[in-house]
């Protein structure tokens, strides 16, 4: 039987974000196969916000795809919403390749570093 602090330990060794070059595996995120299709949602994002930005993404047939291994290679392009508010954050747009070498892109809230 795990104790709840063995399930704690591990969640908590779990980094949030992600760092460029490193590899994670069975990570949920939104992924698209393509790069205009991600410059699109992007552009979603920064002239109409999230609600719409959220809604391109999953309405988007080129982003339904499922990458369970992966490792970040750049950031194609970030969106700044909310910006100068307490509820600020950003949009990642990530390049990244699976464990077959394939590129395909994320999109993430969570922090990414070089």
């Amino acid at each position: 039987m795990t104790s709840l602090a063995a399930v704690v330990t591990l969640k908590a060794d779990v980094p949030w974000g992600y760092s460029l070059g490193t590899e994670r595996q069975e990570q949920q995120g939104n992924f698209c196969n393509s790069l205009d299709a991600t410059l699109q949602i992007a552009e979603v994002f920064e002239t109409q916000g999230p609600r719409p930005g959220y809604a391109a993404l999953d309405s988007s047939p080129e982003c339904e795809l499922k990458v369970l291994t992966f490792t970040p290679r750049g950031i194609v392009s970030t969106v700044v919403l909310g910006k100068g508010e307490e509820t600020e954050y950003t949009v990642h747009f990530v390049e990244i390749i699976n464990d077959e070498e394939d590129t395909y892109y994320m999109v993430t809230t969570r922090k990414v570093t070089p």
